[in-house]
């Protein structure tokens, strides 16, 4: 048995269980009438339950713990450390050295934003009541022994002080967690973001060697596309459509967060690497965390409470310019993926700074050239 081998009954088992679990879960919801809200700002129409992250965590969960237990009756640790193998790695639980000393601390970190996210799904919370959550969330997640030590070069820091680094990974699970709530707009483009992100940090962890991550990213992974399936291609009508709701984008946005934090400090071990380690840590978080930062700087400019929902978001832009849903989220797609690889590839040979100034001038251009778009779409509308 392989590691490709393992990795992959992870997702199978982790696809299968959700791909079960994701309907229980839309016919509870319909029984209960537990549906989302519509507004102004909503592009469904009809009944539509916003409760489909609630089966992300346990399904992770369950697929790591049954696939390390197997590996442990049915296979004994290697007693040559010369033929020390990947079976080895998780049937002596070497994993949990590699993730445990986290564990339980991140365990903890995860199930406040899971019951917040529940209870906000099925109640509501105030956006500062959230706030706390993902405060408190971080400072478990710094008290584990995860957190930002090294900056690689933006603004000219590297090696961070204790303190600086522990702020500075509470401000960045806040941004990427609400980034991913931010960017849950139309069908699918929440989950397919964080799908690509998972894959990334996956391949980058199976390079630098790190199992017990990649194990965890594939059944998060998993767990992830039977929803996206259901959001994307099911409708209101044949009452088999679902949204993540916030138990499902806090739970991403907390792991994305914390698995870059890792990957940074991870990084800092690692002078000969060529992209800037920073580049490869935030290459894909950088759509939603470029959205919101563009977002809640337009709200406060225009004298509006920053955190209370609109349509200025850069999908619905893309949609208000005359897209599709459908159109919307692979215009979304196209440009994640192009400005990973822009910043991964470019960070090679330019400085870290110069990249994000790129990549930020690139995300400014585009949303100048999506206004004039739409301004153009309006006018020829008016003449009509």
């Amino acid at each position: 048995m392989t590691s490709f081998l393992i990795l992959t009954l992870t997702f199978l088992l982790s696809v299968g269980i959700s791909s079960i679990i994701i309907p229980a879960i839309i016919r509870f919801a319909f029984k209960k009438q537990l549906f989302d809200e519509h507004n102004e700002r909503k592009i469904h129409n009809g009944a539509v339950p916003r409760l489909g992250g609630l089966a992300f965590f346990p399904v992770t969960i369950f697929c790591m713990a049954i696939i390390v237990a197997v590996i442990n009756i049915v296979f004994s640790p290697g007693a040559d450390p010369s033929k020390h193998t990947f079976i080895d790695h998780f049937a002596s639980a070497e994993w949990m050295l590699e993730v445990g000393p986290s564990l339980l601390m991140g365990f903890s970190a995860v199930m406040i934003l899971y019951v917040v996210g529940i209870i906000d799904d099925v109640h509501g919370l105030k956006y500062r009541s959230k706030f706390v959550a993902q405060f408190v969330a971080g400072l478990l997640i710094c008290a584990s022994g995860i957190y930002i030590n090294n900056f690689h070069g933006v603004f000219g820091l590297y090696e961070l002080p204790v303190w600086a680094g522990w702020t500075l990974t509470i401000f960045a699970i806040m941004l990427v967690t609400n980034a991913i709530n931010f960017i849950d707009g139309i069908d699918g483009l929440a989950s397919s973001i964080s799908s690509i992100a998972l894959i990334y940090y996956a391949i980058v962890f199976g390079v630098t060697a790190h199992m017990g991550y990649v194990m965890m990213l594939v059944a998060i992974l998993g767990s992830i596309l039977p929803f996206l399936w259901y959001n994307v291609f099911g409708t209101a009508e044949r009452h088999n459509k679902i949204f993540m709701g916030d138990t499902g984008s806090l739970f991403l946005g907390l792991v994305l967060a914390t698995v870059g934090s890792v990957l940074c400090m991870e990084l800092s071990d690692e002078p000969g690497l060529k992209p800037n380690a920073f580049a490869l840590v935030f290459a894909p978080l950088m759509v939603p965390c470029y959205d919101v930062l563009r977002v809640i700087i337009h709200r406060v400019r225009n004298h509006r409470n920053p955190f209370k929902p609109d349509r200025n978001h850069f999908h619905h832009r893309l949609m208000d310019s005359g897209l599709g849903q459908h159109a919307a989220l692979g215009a979304m797609i196209a440009v994640d993926v192009f400005m990973i690889a822009l910043a991964v590839v470019s960070s090679i040979w330019l400085d870290i700074n110069l990249v994000l100034a790129i990549t930020l001038a690139f995300w400014y251009l585009l949303g100048l050239w999506l206004s004039r778009r739409i301004k153009t779409k309006n006018i020829n509308q008016t003449n009509i």
